[in-house]
This record gives structure tokens, C-alpha cells and sequence, in this order.
């Protein structure tokens, strides 16, 4: 009995170290483990519901009723391997999945797929804010999908509200060889709940059984409603028009007759699927559905609590090379959903926007599979939580379907606390490739004297998303935040203040020389904002290719990646060594790259892994020259050497590419 009391005084007190130990706080160091304080808000994890439903295109003709549909989930662009969702009909009365007697949850396979029934809805549980969604459905024989229009998928990143996505499907049966409709319908991509401007008339060519079907009677209905617009004849070429939103119905058409349907090119207007169809006719009807768009992607500004403020926000949009976007063209609109003004508007020399809350700007004339970068300008005066990242939306792609990115802000802080924001500036119209990091030193005035001295231990948090991260400044004062975060010290006394930047590389200067603010800390808010202009080291990746006797290849592909998942390629177009065995890859920023080998020369393998390759801005060279073998993954520099290199930090100076070297033997550089 006294060694079980023992146990308990043990575990009681164990239980009390291990609470008091959650409280505590890393300092602030590049390598440290920064506590997370989670704010327990409404709504923080909200749930994504994936709605189903299915609509017949022929009158009389029932839904089979043991119908399933296929979809596939992502996250964050990762595949959403096992995520348990539950499942409600269309009454709302939850559908639980039963196993041997055993009620379990339903998960996706490991493909992040997932299937519902008609009238079927799929609840994704504790998504979390800011947290980036694709659903994608997977087509189904005698289905047409008609929402979102074309087979097209449907992204979204989650805010406090959660996020309800339908996927509408058309039952298209087939039955007997009786006479039959010809449906052609137009829709339009455009975000949810924005008002779509009214479309051209698209004009279409028709043929059945090769020949242009000229002169034939056909009705123009409204496809929301079904109420019959108009009642007209194909021309003599066998053309008909239709704007978004309305199906021409062609009546009395054989079945089993090839038919060809073409779309012709509307200017300022994409397709979103093959412009012609072919097929053989159907009994009772026969749908073929042709999808534009003329949007391209959408960035909607909020606040968290849906308050105005006085002043708009700023937004930076470039390109997948980091260059800014200028002249990028959009329309804005309300909260309501409706267009503001008719104004085309454009962003400006450096790739900058400005949006109040409450606006959208839809961008329009940008072609599926551009990549494209959006951030906001950081402020001292609010924080930012969605998206959950400083730097905004990175490599996000333009798709069929119409993307709305939200950036949801909350008011900072107010009282005695002291700011420090950094923001970089894009004089050259290139911004950064990556996040860098900028070191700060933190004094106060020695109370009646005119020194400072550095203020060491100091706890100030970085708040990103719904998350904020807690630090404490090291014993020099000094500590790190990145572009459009901001430094919030808040256990501050009240005194004099000053903050000094560290200079941080050529490639950037403070704007108009400052590197050293000062102020007082009282009852208010001290904030400093310090600006950098960003002037980019553009270097060249000169490629080698040679085999075990030294001899120079050619006829080796390889394709640079800005990203380590290959999605994001400098060039589209595999740059081939040429006789000599070399490749070139010049106008590059400092920044870490992939290269990926996707053909060898004959006779010799592929590289197994791409090879990982950082470029730092220091040295004045601006040639990095790199030798590939055929073994995979050997990496050498070009002034020889021997050895296995899985990874390669190449600096501008000659010398720090130099990471390996023959002492008796030394190989001439080639330009």
C-alpha cells in the first residue's frame, strides 16, 4: 500500500511538471522550436460539404436509382489519403457506413478518393482556415456533368464559413431507335455568386452524316428556366448562335446518325474542352455541352469580422518567374456580387492592385496553365490569416474552372505595443524567388541617459493565420522576421525605443538609405515599417554532360523546376546539350532550382532523382558552372573532381563552386 501512494505523488507531480512545461518559450534562433498559441475562435476548423445531384436531360425518363459518383479529393494540393467524412441524404438524415453490424466512418482511398448517390452530401470535418481544396469528379457512363460546366474541377481555399461545393450531373438515357432532340448548350465560367457580364453570341456549325444541316428549324431556350426564347433556322452554311446560359434544341432527329458539332473562336473568349464534338445521335436525346470563360482566377478581400475600413489593401501579382505582372486586366466587384463599374482596370507598373473590403477583382484573358503568384502587402495595422502564409498564394495555376482567392484580415493588436514590419519593394520588376529572412536589433534609451543598449529576452510574436508564433530576441537584442510579417512586442516597458536593420546582401537596400528608426513607446501603438528595394543578382546555369572517360554528351534533355514537386518549370521546352555536351540556363534569380533529366543520351541511363541546385547572391560572378555524369545523382563542378553530390549550393564566386577538386588536374571553364 505505501509504494501505491508513492506512485500517486509521483504522477501528480509529473502531471503538474508537464503543464507548467507547455508554457514555456523558445528563443528566438533560426533553428530554435517557437511556441504556437492557437486562438480557439468560432469556426477555426470550419467543415467543406461536397453536394450531389443529378437531373435527367429527357422528360419521363427516371434516374437509375443505384447510381454512384466518384470523386477525388485534394488538400493543400497533396492527394487526401484516409480522410474520414460523413455522409447525409437529401432529407438531411445522416447515411452511416456499416460494417459487420459495426457503425465505422467512411474515409477516402488512398487517392483521396470518394463516392455519393444522388442527393447524397459528403462533410469533411475540421479542414481548418486557409487550407486549399480540389475536388475533381470522375466521369460515369450516360452522365453529363453539367455543374461546374465541362467536367471541370472545382478549388477553393476554406475561410471561417467553410465552403459548399455541388457537382449537378445530366442522366442522358439511350432507348430505341424512335427520332430524337439534339441539345447544344453554352455555359459560362464564372465565380459563384458574382454576376457574369452578358456573353457574345457564339456561333456553331453543324453537320449530320457530313453534310451541314442549312436551313433547319431549332429553338433557343433559357437553360435555368426552360422557357423558350426564341424559334429560329440554321443558314445556309449550316451555322447557329447561342449566348451563355441558353440551348439550342434541334426536334426530330434520326437516332444512330453521325453528327458533328463545331464551335467557332470567339475573341477574348477560352474553351474549355475540344471546340468539336462528334458522336452518333441518341434516342430520346442526345447533350453536347461547350464551356467558355473569359475570367480566369478571382482575388477577394475580407476582414474577419466583414467591418469596412477607410483605405484599401494592396496586393502584388507576378508571374511564375517572379516577374511582376504590369497591365494584368480586371474588373471589380462588390460584396453583392455585382460589377462596380464597367471599367477594365489594370495593375499598375509594379504589379500592384488595391482592393477595399468587400471587392473582388476577377481577372480576365489569362490562359489555362499560366501559373501565377498573388500576395498581399503586410501592414502594422492588421494581421493577416488567410491565406495562412506571409508570402500569399504561391504557383497557383489557372484552370477551366474560375478560382476565388480570399485574403482575410483581422485588426492588430492596439495599446502599448511596439510593431516592426518589413516590406520589400519591386524597383527592377522582379520580386524575390523565396522567403528570406531580415535580422533586426532592438535598443531602449537607458532612462536619464542618452545611450541605448540592446534589449535581450524580449517575447514578441509573429502572428500568421489563425496560429501565432512566440519568440524572445537573443542576447545581441536581435531578431528575424520575413517579408509582410510583422514583429509584435507587447510586454514592453514604456521608454525610447530604437530599431536598427542588419544589412542583408546586395540584393537589398534599404529605401532611401534607413536602417536605423527610433520613437516612444507610451499608451498607443509605435510602429516602424522598414522598406527594402530588391535588386535581383541574375545568373546563368551552364550544364555539362559527360560520361565516366570525361567525354562531352549530347543529345541529354533536362528541364529546370522552381519547385521540389517539378510542378512549376522555368522553360516548358527540355533544353538539349548540344555536341559539346552543354546546356545553358541563363536570366536566373538566386534561389534553390531542380534538375530533372528527362531524356539521356543513347547508350546511357537517366538521372534516377532530379538534383537540387541553390544559387546564393554572394561573389560577382554570374556564371554557375555545374559537370552531370551519366551515374545518377553525380553532380560535379566544372573544374573537375570525383565523388557523389546529392546536393549543390553554387554561390556567384568561382570558389564556392569548387566543393570537390582534383589537386594535379584542372579542367578549363567553357562559355
Amino acid at each position: 500500500m505505501r509504494y501505491v501512494k508513492k506512485m500517486i505523488i509521483i504522477l501528480i507531480v509529473l502531471c503538474c511538471l508537464v503543464s507548467n512545461f507547455i508554457q514555456t518559450c523558445a528563443s528566438e534562433d533560426i533553428h530554435s522550436v517557437p511556441r504556437a498559441v492557437f486562438e480557439n475562435t468560432s469556426k477555426q476548423s470550419p467543415d467543406l460539404y461536397v453536394t450531389k445531384q443529378v437531373q435527367s436531360a429527357a422528360e419521363g425518363f427516371e434516374i437509375p436509382g443505384d447510381a454512384r459518383f466518384t470523386f477525388i479529393l485534394k488538400l493543400n494540393r497533396k492527394l487526401a489519403d484516409r480522410q474520414e467524412y460523413r455522409v447525409f441524404d437529401a432529407s438531411g438524415e445522416e447515411v452511416f457506413n456499416t460494417i459487420l453490424g459495426m457503425k465505422t466512418p467512411f474515409k477516402t482511398d488512398r487517392y483521396g478518393g470518394f463516392s455519393l448517390s444522388d442527393g447524397q452530401t459528403a462533410m469533411f470535418e475540421y479542414i481548418g482556415v486557409g487550407t486549399e481544396y480540389e475536388i475533381s469528379e470522375v466521369p460515369g457512363k450516360d452522365f453529363l456533368q453539367k455543374e461546374p460546366p465541362a467536367g471541370t474541377v472545382i478549388t477553393g481555399t476554406m475561410t471561417e464559413a467553410g465552403a459548399v461545393e455541388k457537382f449537378v450531373n445530366l442522366y442522358v438515357p439511350n432507348q430505341g431507335k424512335d427520332p430524337g432532340i439534339l441539345k447544344i448548350q453554352k455555359t459560362v465560367s464564372f465565380p459563384t455568386g458574382y454576376t457574369a457580364p452578358p456573353t457574345p453570341e457564339f456561333r456553331f456549325l453543324l453537320k449530320l452524316d457530313g453534310k451541314r444541316y442549312s436551313k433547319e428549324p431549332y429553338s433557343i431556350i433559357d437553360t435555368q428556366t426552360g422557357e423558350t426564347l426564341a424559334d429560329r433556322v440554321t443558314d445556309q452554311d449550316g451555322m447557329f448562335t447561342l449566348r451563355g446560359g441558353q440551348t439550342a434544341v434541334f426536334k426530330d432527329i434520326p437516332a444512330d446518325v453521325d453528327y458533328e458539332v463545331t464551335e467557332q473562336k470567339t475573341e477574348g473568349w477560352r474553351m474549355t474542352a475540344d471546340a468539336s464534338r462528334t458522336g452518333a445521335t441518341m434516342s430520346p436525346v442526345t447533350l453536347e455541352v461547350f464551356n467558355n470563360a473569359s475570367a480566369s482566377f478571382a482575388v477577394t478581400k475580407q476582414m474577419w469580422d466583414h467591418s469596412k475600413t477607410e483605405h484599401g489593401f494592396t496586393f502584388l501579382l507576378t508571374r511564375a518567374d517572379r516577374s511582376v505582372w504590369q497591365g494584368a486586366e480586371y474588373y471589380l466587384y462588390a460584396a453583392t456580387g455585382e460589377q462596380i463599374d464597367e471599367k477594365l482596370h489594370q495593375t499598375d507598373e509594379h504589379g500592384t492592385f488595391i482592393l477595399n473590403p468587400g471587392q473582388t477583382a476577377v481577372f480576365i484573358g489569362v490562359d489555362p496553365g499560366t501559373v501565377y503568384n498573388v500576395s498581399e502587402i503586410g501592414t502594422s495595422d492588421y494581421i493577416q490569416l488567410v491565406p495562412s502564409k506571409a508570402e500569399g498564394y504561391i504557383g497557383k495555376t489557372v484552370t477551366d474552372s474560375v478560382e476565388v482567392l480570399p485574403f482575410i484580415n483581422k485588426p492588430a493588436e492596439t495599446g502599448r505595443v511596439l510593431n516592426v514590419t518589413k516590406i520589400v519593394e519591386n524597383t527592377m520588376q522582379e520580386a524575390p524567388f523565396e522567403q528570406k529572412s531580415f535580422r533586426f536589433i532592438l535598443y531602449k534609451k537607458e532612462d536619464g541617459t542618452s545611450e541605448y543598449f540592446p534589449v535581450k529576452g524580449a517575447v514578441y510574436r509573429v502572428e500568421s493565420g489563425l496560429s501565432q508564433m512566440t519568440y524572445k530576441t537573443d542576447e545581441t537584442g536581435s531578431f528575424t522576421i520575413c517579408a509582410n510579417e510583422t514583429a509584435r512586442f507587447t510586454e514592453l516597458k514604456a521608454g525610447d525605443y530604437k530599431v536598427e536593420e542588419v544589412p542583408s546582401g546586395t540584393q537589398y537596400s534599404p529605401k532611401e538609405g534607413q536602417y536605423v528608426q527610433t520613437g516612444t513607446l507610451s499608451g498607443e501603438p509605435l510602429n516602424f515599417t522598414f522598406i527594402n528595394c530588391y535588386i535581383p543578382k541574375i545568373q546563368e546555369l551552364c550544364i555539362l554532360k559527360k560520361n565516366r572517360e570525361e567525354e562531352p554528351l549530347a543529345g541529354a534533355e533536362f528541364i529546370l523546376y522552381r519547385d521540389k514537386e517539378l510542378r512549376d518549370p522555368v522553360d516548358n521546352n527540355p533544353h538539349v546539350t548540344d555536341t559539346d555536351g552543354r546546356v545553358h540556363f541563363p536570366g536566373l534569380q538566386t534561389g534553390t532550382y531542380y534538375l530533372k533529366e528527362t531524356k539521356s543520351p543513347d547508350g546511357y541511363r537517366l538521372l534516377a532523382e532530379p538534383l537540387e541546385i541553390c544559387l546564393t547572391e554572394e561573389g560577382e560572378e554570374s556564371k554557375i558552372y555545374i559537370t552531370v555524369y551519366n551515374r545518377k545523382n553525380f553532380l560535379l563542378p566544372a573544374t573537375g573532381g570525383a565523388g557523389i553530390l546529392l546536393f549543390l549550393c553554387a554561390g556567384l564566386s568561382g570558389s564556392l563552386v569548387i566543393l570537390l577538386y582534383r589537386s594535379r588536374r584542372k579542367e578549363k571553364r567553357w562559355e
